[in-house]
C-alpha cells in the first residue's frame, strides 16, 4: 500500500515540515510504502527521512515561489510518481488547475490546521477546493464547523497534529529573580512580535511574584527585526535576539525560559505551542486558531486579548501568582493527558488504512 506527501517547496524548518516527518515516518513503521514528492535543496529533514526507508522525489527548485515556478517544475515529476500511489496526501493549497490534473485513482486527502475562511476568504472557492479531496483532516472541532457552512462536512474529521514528545526536567522557576520570557517564530506581521513586545514592556512596569527583572527572549528572524531592536532600544526593554534557529535546538531554547507567548494574528494547531507544553512550560497566547483549545486548562497557561496589552500582561501576572507551585511535571501532564502522541500516530495509521481499504 503506498503513500505519497505532495508538497510543493518543502522548507528547511518548518511546522508543517516536522508533522510531515512524524507522520511519514509512523505511515512507514507501520508497513505502508511511503514517499514525499517535493522541491527543496539539500534539506536536513528529507535527509532523515531517506536514512529511515522513506523515498523523497524532489525537484532541486527553490526560487521563484512567487510565481508557483517551483510547483510547475515539480509537476510533470509529480503526476508521473503519483500513479501507483493508493492515496495522497496535501498540505499546501495550490491552484484548482493542479488538482484536477492528478489521478483520480488515487484517493486524496487534505490535511490543514488554518481554519478554511483564513485560507479561502470567497466561500464559492471555499466549496470548490474541498470538493476536489475524499477527505480533509483537521486539527480542531472549531474548523470543522466552520466548513459546514460552504459543504457537507461528513468527509471532515478532527485529528491534532502529531504532538512531540515531553522533553526536560529543570525547575520552571527562575532561582537570580530574572523572569525570562521568551517568543519562538518568524517576526512578520502574521506573528504580531510587536504586540509581544508591548505585553512584555507591561509586565516590566508591574512585575509579578518574586521577580525583579525581565529578559525577553526571541528566537527567529524577519523583516520586522529591526523595529523590534529600535523599539526595544526606546523602551528599555531587556531583548536578546537568538536569531534563526534549529529544531534541534527546541528542547534547550524551551527549557531556558520560564514562559512563552504566541500573539499571532493567525495560526492553525501550531506546533510550537504543543513544543512548549512538552518542555513543561506555560503558554500565554492570543485566542487564534486552534491555541483556545490547547490552552484548555488553566495549568497550561492562558489566552490573552489580542490588542490590549496591557490586560494581557495583568492576565499573565496573576497567572504566575496564583499557579506559582506548578512545576514543569504538572504541565507535562496536562500536556500528555490531552495530546497523547502514541494514540494519535495510531489513528492516522487507521484513517489511512481505512481510506486504502475503501478505494
Amino acid at each position: 500500500m503506498k503513500v505519497s506527501f505532495y508538497f510543493g517547496v518543502f522548507a528547511r524548518y518548518g511546522g508543517i515540515e516536522e508533522f510531515t516527518n512524524d507522520l511519514a515516518l509512523s505511515l512507514s513503521a507501520a508497513g505502508l510504502d511511503v514517499q514525499i514528492i517535493c522541491a527543496s535543496m539539500k534539506n536536513p529533514i528529507l535527509d532523515n527521512l531517506k536514512t529511515k526507508g522513506v523515498k523523497v522525489i524532489r525537484v532541486p527548485v527553490f526560487w521563484g515561489c512567487r510565481w508557483n515556478i517551483p510547483d510547475y517544475a515539480l509537476l510533470p515529476f509529480a503526476l508521473w510518481s503519483m500513479k501507483k500511489s493508493d492515496v495522497v496526501i496535501h498540505q499546501k493549497p495550490f491552484k484548482l488547475s493542479f488538482y484536477r490534473l492528478l489521478s483520480r485513482k488515487a484517493k486524496h486527502i487534505y490535511i490543514t490546521a488554518y481554519r478554511p475562511t483564513e485560507q479561502f476568504p470567497d466561500p464559492e472557492y471555499r466549496k470548490n477546493f474541498f470538493s476536489l479531496f475524499d477527505l480533509v483532516l483537521t486539527q480542531t472541532r472549531l474548523f470543522k464547523e466552520e466548513l459546514k457552512e460552504v459543504a457537507d462536512a461528513s468527509f471532515v474529521k478532527s485529528i491534532p497534529y502529531i504532538p512531540p514528545i515531553p522533553f526536560g526536567q529543570s525547575d520552571k522557576r527562575s532561582t537570580d529573580g530574572i523572569l525570562k520570557i521568551g517568543m519562538m517564530g518568524r517576526l512578520e506581521a502574521q506573528k504580531n512580535p510587536g504586540f509581544a513586545m508591548k505585553i512584555v514592556a507591561d509586565l516590566q512596569r508591574n512585575l509579578p511574584g518574586c521577580w525583579h527583572k525581565i529578559e525577553f527572549h526571541v528566537y527567529g528572524s524577519g523583516s520586522l527585526e529591526s523595529m523590534m531592536r529600535t523599539e526595544s532600544a526606546n523602551i528599555g526593554l531587556t531583548t536578546v535576539f537568538h536569531g534563526k534557529y534549529d529544531r534541534s535546538e527546541v528542547s534547550d531554547i524551551v527549557s531556558e525560559n520560564d514562559l512563552f507567548l504566541i500573539t499571532s494574528d493567525s495560526e492553525g494547531q501550531c506546533i510550537v505551542a504543543l513544543e512548549i507544553l512538552a518542555g513543561g512550560r506555560p503558554l500565554f497566547a492570543t485566542p487564534i486558531g486552534a491555541l483556545p483549545e490547547i490552552l484548555n486548562e488553566e495549568t497550561r497557561g492562558c489566552i490573552v486579548p489580542q490588542e490590549d496589552s496591557s490586560e494581557a500582561a495583568r492576565r499573565i501576572s496573576s497567572w504566575l501568582v496564583r499557579n506559582a507551585e506548578i512545576g514543569v511535571a504538572d504541565i507535562q501532564r496536562s500536556y500528555i493527558a490531552g495530546f497523547n502522541r502514541k494514540e494519535i500516530e495510531l489513528e492516522y495509521v487507521a484513517i489511512l488504512k481505512r481510506e486504502i481499504l475503501s478505494k
